[in-house]
């Protein structure tokens, strides 16, 4: 959210902190892909729909890292971003309405 706000706030013309290079931005984003990565890894014990959102998502933060410097990189991770999105939606959607009527309704791959 912090990420969006800040690209929010320079897209409206509030300027409450200094620009930031592509590198710079790349930097954090990289940190974010490394975070999200070993939280896949953790989510190898939990149903494969939630290890998807966490596989895409670990694509995504590269994918964004790179774009920072190659413009078309930049608009396929917004595709894959989508995808992640769409993953993420179905996982917790699926978790939620299957808790509540105590069974599969929505089937999110469990794990023996």
């Amino acid at each position: 959210m912090g990420l969006a706000l800040f690209f929010f706030m320079k897209f409206a013309g509030v300027a409450v902190v200094a620009d930031v290079s592509a590198g710079g931005v790349a930097i954090v984003l990289i940190a974010w892909g490394i975070f999200t990565f070993y939280a896949m890894i953790a989510s190898l014990k939990l149903p494969k729909a939630v290890t998807w959102v966490f596989i895409t998502l670990t694509i995504l933060f590269f994918l964004l890292a790179i774009g920072e410097f190659v413009p078309i990189v930049h608009t396929i991770a917004g595709y894959e971003g989508v995808l992640c999105a769409l993953i993420a939606w179905y996982a917790s959607a699926g978790t939620l309405i299957n808790t509540v009527h105590g069974k599969t309704v929505l089937p999110l791959g469990v794990r023996k």
